[in-house]
């Protein structure tokens, strides 16, 4: 996409056009940016209503054996930015191919073919083909040798690959095989998106990733946008019921014409003489005055050739432009805002964001498709971005041996190896488990699997909870998950901990608590401040005010929190918080997580015998164990204690021996003067703990 994302489409002029042939007429060498206008002008060439021979004068600027050296040279460079200039080059040959193949209807095919001789097409023709034919024979880069056979392909007007038009121009090609498709698809994304700018054909909207979709012109993303909710569907059914409703039924015999199937065993270009009669329809109507708006329902659209296809959609969509010419366009994502979301971690260099707008092409989509089973939109940005970092790098050799274990376990492999990234150590243990252990892998990748679809979409879920303020913490959370995850991974295939430890990551829970706690630890949030958007309340209930409902949710918190512990334990601790609950002498604070009880804590007052209040007994702290990891029972203590410590009054607390949370009592400002055991049969040792004295300030005493 580079400097291309945000400008399309263009309108230059033909004096722009040569006045930059002049600026680059000469030069000893290119650099990324002259490959990059040579990649442009081409393909605005493509977008304009320019003559396709135009795109063939670019050559003039230079002497084209010196550039072809410059090009076999680059080739045997490994940095990004080499590639990228590769990479635009190849789009020229591409680009340069459909030119000399889109004879237009407008001019004769006699002027066409002279117009190209006297740029030197023929010349040209050949010094390009034999380039590529002769690309050094050592190639092994992926996306290189991908882009290279994508190329060679577009010079062959009579495609025999599965999904290839034959007889039209760069039919042949991975990205017209794609578009076609996608045409239906990206007919009505269009109606959703309500954006009726642009040829429908040649400017496609269609999936990119989990929440996004993308404009692409002629096969190259250059627009990013949220995808759509899809509340325009039955606004779309009734517009299109009423302009069918207005088709003179005499029209109709075109419906009858598209449903005459193909003789047996007839060369699929013969579908190409049906655009005849769509033809012959468009003359009748213009000569009647009268308007035709194909009902869809009534065509078999797949099994028309796609030109047809593509022809019968463009004409209803004319029509729709016409009608939405002064609807309000949507608003794309910035270049940055979208480049941000594919490299959130930084890395997303000029050179880098060409390869990513190669990547996620239609030519390499379809390749993709074709080799590993699945197209990148299954993929969310996050996993695009690390596919896209293996890709840099990688041989044919090694892309290959990825593409057997795919096809062989599906997606959830895909995400397994994106999730471990660029650690080349980790990759080939996986490679050698899956191939060394196949009855266990499928259940590995499957949880490891899930975990990375977790982590792919925790930055869109963050910033739902917390806002844009926190938005790097994303980033962060991503990071010390994949450690957890790739922790995981070596455990499950050591056969230490096969398939533990990934449940304890996954959820909404899960999510929520970990994120929290990095809040937390960065100061960035506390309960006074995390907004509503979070879902997280904290209240003090008098124990008399405690309704029914979270008398129940108590226990229920208190099995989970303690589902470890012997079922009688349990059933002696709530008995003793009921009991509590019935006196007027305490006060419980309770922490909700989407409705759901998460976290409580009650605070008992001990009164002398004249009734004067000397003490409090902080217990029944508890934390559901989904959201153990997250800080929030910690956030639920100091913020009770915060509340509780301004009455001025010693508070007291038990807790057992054994337990972890004595270090985090003490933390807190709990000092330990004795041991006791518990009231029960049990005799469970206990430390008794008396807050600090420094802790309950006199301040605090003056202004309770």
């Amino acid at each position: 996409m580079g400097t291309s994302f945000e400008n399309y489409p263009k309108s230059k002029g033909l004096d722009r056009e040569q006045e930059l042939l002049k600026e680059l007429k000469g030069r000893d060498a290119l650099t990324l940016e002259d490959t990059e206008s040579l990649r442009t002008l081409a393909h605005d060439i493509q977008v304009s209503a320019f003559d396709p021979a135009l795109t063939l004068t670019l050559c003039k600027a230079y002497d084209v054996s010196a550039l072809l050296e410059q090009i076999k040279q680059l080739a045997q460079e490994s940095n990004p930015e080499h590639r990228a200039q590769l990479h635009h080059f190849l789009d020229f040959c591409v680009l340069f191919a459909r030119s000399e193949h889109n004879l237009t209807p407008d001019l004769p095919q006699s002027y066409e073919l002279e117009v190209f001789a006297q740029h030197g097409q023929p010349t040209l023709d050949n010094e390009l083909q034999m380039l590529l034919h002769s690309w050094p024979k050592e190639e092994t880069n992926y996306l290189l040798a991908m882009h290279i056979e994508d190329a060679l392909e577009s010079f062959n007007l009579w495609g025999t690959k599965e999904g290839a038009h034959s007889g039209s121009p760069g039919g042949a090609s991975d990205e017209t095989i794609f578009s076609s498709r996608l045409l239906y698809q990206s007919f009505f994304l269009r109606r959703e998106l309500n954006l009726y700018t642009g040829h429908s054909i040649a400017h496609m909207l269609v999936p990119l990733a989990e929440g996004y979709i993308g404009l692409y012109i002629h096969g190259q993303l250059v627009q990013a946008y949220p995808a759509p909710n899809h509340e325009r569907y039955h606004a779309q059914r009734n517009e299109d019921e009423m302009l069918i409703a207005k088709n003179d039924s005499e029209y109709d015999w075109i419906y009858d014409s598209l449903a005459i199937p193909l003789p047996e065993n007839a060369h699929p270009s013969l579908g190409l003489r049906k655009l005849q009669d769509l033809w012959n329809l468009y003359d009748d109507c213009k000569q009647d005055g009268q308007p035709f708006y194909f009902d869809f329902s009534r065509i078999p659209l797949e099994a028309l050739h796609p030109t047809v296809r593509a022809d019968i959609l463009e004409h209803n969509f004319k029509i729709l432009q016409e009608i939405h010419a002064h609807d309000s366009l949507p608003l794309p994502l910035s270049e940055k805002t979208f480049m941000e979301a594919v490299f959130p971690d930084g890395s997303g260099t000029s050179a880098r964001c060409e390869l990513y707008r190669y990547l996620s092409s239609f030519s390499m989509r379809e390749k993709l498709v074709r080799e590993f089973g699945d197209d990148i939109a299954s993929l969310t940005l996050y996993e695009q971005s690390n596919f896209l970092s293996f890709l840099e790098e990688a041989d044919i050799e090694s892309v290959r041996e990825v593409e057997t274990l795919v096809l062989q376990h599906g997606m959830d492999f895909t995400r397994t190896f994106l999730l471990i990234g660029d650690d080349v150590s980790l990759q080939q243990a996986f490679f050698s488990f899956a191939h060394e252990h196949p009855e266990r892998v499928a259940s590995v990748i499957e949880d490891i699997g899930a975990l990375a679809a977790t982590i792919a979409r925790l930055k869109g879920q963050l910033l739902e909870i917390f806002g844009s303020a926190h938005s790097s913490v994303a980033e962060e959370c991503t990071r010390r998950l994949v450690i957890r995850a790739k922790e995981t991974l070596q455990a499950c295939m050591s056969g230490y901990a096969e398939n533990d430890g990934v449940s304890a990551v996954l959820g909404d829970a899960a999510i929520f608590a970990f994120s929290f706690r990095l809040l937390r630890e960065r100061g960035e949030l506390s309960l006074a401040t995390i907004p509503e958007s979070a879902s997280l309340s904290f209240k003090s209930v008098p124990s008399l005010n405690l309704t029914p409902e979270e008398r129940m949710d108590m226990a229920a918190l208190y099995q989970k929190a303690h589902s470890d512990e012997d079922p009688s334990y349990i059933a002696r601790l709530i008995d003793a918080n009921n009991e509590v609950a019935k006196s007027s002498a305490s006060t419980f604070y309770l922490m909700k997580h989407a409705d759901a009880l998460i976290g409580m804590i009650r605070f008992d007052e001990k009164r002398n015998e004249r009734g004067d209040l000397i003490e409090l007994y902080a217990g029944g702290f508890n934390v559901d164990r989904a959201y153990g990891n997250g800080k929030l029972g910690e956030a639920l203590f100091e913020a009770s204690f915060e509340q509780m410590k301004k009455r001025g009054i010693p508070i007291k607390a038990h807790v057992r021996k054994d337990s972890p949370m004595v270090d985090k009592y003490r933390l807190w400002g709990f000092v330990i003067i004795g041991e006791t055991t518990s009231s029960d049969e049990s005799k469970i040792p206990l430390y008794e703990l008396l807050m600090a004295p420094s802790q309950v300030s006199s301040e605090s005493v003056s202004s309770a």
